[in-house]
């Protein structure tokens, strides 16, 4: 049927709640919005920020994976009174040529504490001041022992786990040390809810195999699905036969996925109830129909695909690796099977929009605009 819609082609409650979809999308739609996206868009934070510093910086970045920081870089590019420089290693190990700090620079950043740490914290040069950033992965590398700490002004970790990791293996100075989780996008998260949300679990990433444990959140959903059928699972993330260095491990790998795999497709429930997503950058709108997220990990830093969720509304299921209890209990499960009847109970809210608004204010404080600002006061 062609034409507008009337409001005889509707019940009297279906044209009001027509009445009220539409008046939610153009809000999103006014002039304000978009003017601040397209702020967001040329500056890189929304309009109306002050500077970040109350004189000129420059910031040095060393690093050999800029994956993190595309928010915080967009922030800085943002502000008139920051300006930065680059120092780019091919890898965890190896510098393009020879490091070399700008004589205008006073700041050094190390994002991840690899050799561009150890470089850096044993060439300090007088009067700048040197801040590293460790992630999961160094922390278990031989990197940290030959950093020299006393030269590192801060540091800065994603979790207490790795804070005290840090200070009893390493004995950097816990005044040195700052816990500050990877941020996020808070407010670009802040969006309304699809209904198909209440009852789809969401899990970004499964590789590799043994650090995400995709296995698990397979079992874990398949009990919920056993206690309540009205749940499904969105997984986002590549599959691991488009990445070589897990497909071609010499390991079991490909072995364990390719069983993992073949369990979902010869199980008709599964089957049918497990979706696989893309992994692509539009998170944001992603995480609209997702209501609870999952963490099956072995290990994290401070898996920041759960606080995103969290943002957006979304309920957390963490299982209990280090670190997990500092930052997302009580939401944390040394069993997820345990998490069964909070999931099916969050689901059953009559009122899941307050829910789901409290749970986002829990990681408010991880958005990138705190991030930025307290980076400058250290």
């Amino acid at each position: 049927m062609g034409g507008p819609l009337q409001r005889g082609h509707f019940s009297g409650a279906e044209y009001a709640a027509a009445q009220a979809r539409i008046a939610e999308i153009a809000q999103r739609f006014s002039a304000e919005k978009l003017a601040d996206r397209l702020g967001r868009a040329v500056r890189g934070y929304p309009s109306g920020k002050p500077s970040l510093v109350s004189e000129p910086r420059h910031v040095h970045i060393a690093t050999h994976e800029r994956k993190f920081l595309r928010q915080f870089v967009d922030r800085i590019n943002g502000d008139a009174g920051v300006s930065l420089s680059w120092e780019t290693w091919s890898s965890t190990v190896k510098p393009d040529g020879r490091p070399m700090v700008p004589a205008k620079a006073d700041t050094v950043f190390c994002e991840w504490c690899c050799q561009n740490a150890v470089w850096h914290s044993n060439n300090k040069r007088p009067g700048t001041k040197l801040i590293v950033r460790l992630h999961r992965f160094e922390a278990f590398r031989d990197f940290p022992a030959l950093v020299n700490w006393n030269n590192v002004d801060a540091l800065i970790v994603v979790s207490d786990w790795f804070r005290d990791r840090m200070i009893e293996r390493h004995r950097v100075d816990p005044d040195r040390i700052h816990v500050l989780p990877q941020y996020i996008d808070w407010h670009g998260l802040q969006r309304p809810k699809l209904p198909e949300a209440r009852f789809t679990l969401g899990l970004v990433g499964i590789n590799p195999f043994e650090h995400k444990r995709f296995d698990r959140a397979i079992a874990f959903f398949r009990a919920l699905r056993a206690r309540d059928d009205r749940f499904t699972l969105a997984v986002r993330s590549a599959m691991p036969w488009e990445i070589a260095w897990v497909w071609d491990r010499q390991d079991d790998t490909r072995a364990q996925f390719e069983k993992l795999f073949s369990e979902i497709y010869a199980d008709p429930d599964l089957a049918a109830n497990v979706r696989f997503d893309p992994a692509g950058p539009d998170m944001e709108e992603w995480y609209r129909g997702v209501g609870t997220i999952l963490s099956s990990s072995d290990s994290e830093g401070c898996h920041t695909s759960v606080i995103e969720g969290m943002a957006s509304g979304c309920l957390p299921v963490v299982y209990d690796w280090p670190g997990a209890r500092s930052l997302f209990s009580p939401h944390v499960y040394a069993d997820m099977e345990d998490a069964i009847p909070d999931v099916i109970d969050f689901a059953d809210q009559s009122d899941l929009d307050m829910a789901r608004n409290r749970l986002a204010q829990t990681v408010a404080l991880h958005d990138v605009e705190i991030f930025t600002q307290t980076f400058f006061t250290l």
